[in-house]
């Protein structure tokens, strides 16, 4: 994501992702990509399913 798209960063944050490369990007200056593990998504879902 452009790396000053708040939202973005905002909705990545929310889902528990996390920042694992910056780099330089000719078009928006610097982009930042967020990710997640398998694992830590399985875990989330595990997390919300137990609420219903």
């Amino acid at each position: 994501m452009k790396y000053t798209n708040e939202a973005s960063y905002r909705t990545a944050v929310a889902n528990r992702m996390r920042k694992v490369k910056e780099y330089p990007d000719e078009k928006n200056g610097i982009s930042y990509t967020y990710a997640i593990t398998r694992s830590e998504w399985e875990e989330i879902r595990r997390e919300h399913h137990a609420d219903y």
